[in-house]
């Protein structure tokens, strides 16, 4: 979600054709183009943190999760203070689901005065992945502190709707994805919280026409394995109405 910030942090002076190719790539989109370029620039030069933390960030974004994990972990054996390879760990860890993991390699991360938007989501998705007691305050309380550096940022607010949610405060959660829907451009962000917090409420037919209307704002399909995955939905994972919204 917040990929590009980690990106621009490690832009370091690496002038060689494979690096700039791999920046193309990626601008473009095409992770396994980006990829292979940066993995040709750390085989003639493997002793840059930076150019390793391209490549874990090409590899994330193409779903290598193993191989930008290795990148990460070669990055900081070379400078174990590489902020950004730090962060790009967590945020494989967060993708795996490995929520205890990643709570405590941000831990060193949340120390600094001013965490930056990334880590303090980070902190939010993986309080609210993993679900204990305290952890939908946890949650709240990074939100609130990223969205005192991005007051408008949609996936800010739409986490903060799930961190309600988590906490069963509906009414205020509700509030925040009716909001959202508002925005032209960003509407997809309420629609798809007015499906999670339908979820929440065991609203089945709410759920699949939110998950319709959120089909039909992005123009595609949404990804079966992101809905699937996505723990609001398991109670129905197996329902035959919502197998079909997958194969729309």
């Amino acid at each position: 979600m917040f990929f590009l910030a980690g990106w621009v942090v490690v832009m370091a002076a690496c002038e060689s054709a494979q690096v700039n190719e791999g920046h193309a790539a990626a601008a473009r989109g095409d992770w396994r183009a980006a990829a292979e370029h940066f993995s040709t620039a750390v085989k003639s030069d493997p002793a840059q943190p930076s150019v390793w933390t391209f490549l874990g960030h090409a590899k994330f974004s193409a779903g290598d999760l193993s191989g930008a994990e290795d990148a990460y972990r070669k990055a900081l054996s070379l400078d174990a203070t590489f902020i950004a390879a730090q962060v790009g760990v967590v945020r494989v860890k967060v993708q795996r689901q490995e929520w205890h993991e990643a709570l405590a390699l941000l831990a060193p991360l949340l120390k600094v005065p001013q965490p930056s938007v990334e880590v303090l989501t980070l902190q939010a998705l993986a309080a609210l992945g993993r679900g204990e007691a305290a952890d939908a305050a946890l949650a709240e309380t990074a939100i609130q502190q990223a969205l005192s550096l991005r007051p408008n940022e949609a996936s800010l607010q739409y986490l903060k709707g799930c961190a309600l949610i988590a906490a069963r405060r509906y009414d205020e959660a509700q509030a925040v994805f009716d909001v959202l829907e508002q925005r032209p451009t960003e509407a997809i962000w309420g629609v798809w919280g007015q499906a999670r917090l339908a979820a929440a409420q065991s609203r089945k037919a709410d759920v699949l026409l939110h998950l319709r209307r959120a089909q039909a704002l992005k123009g595609r399909t949404a990804d079966p394995r992101r809905l699937l995955q996505d723990p609001a939905f398991t109670f129905m994972k197996e329902d035959p109405d919502f197998q079909a919204v997958l194969k729309r």
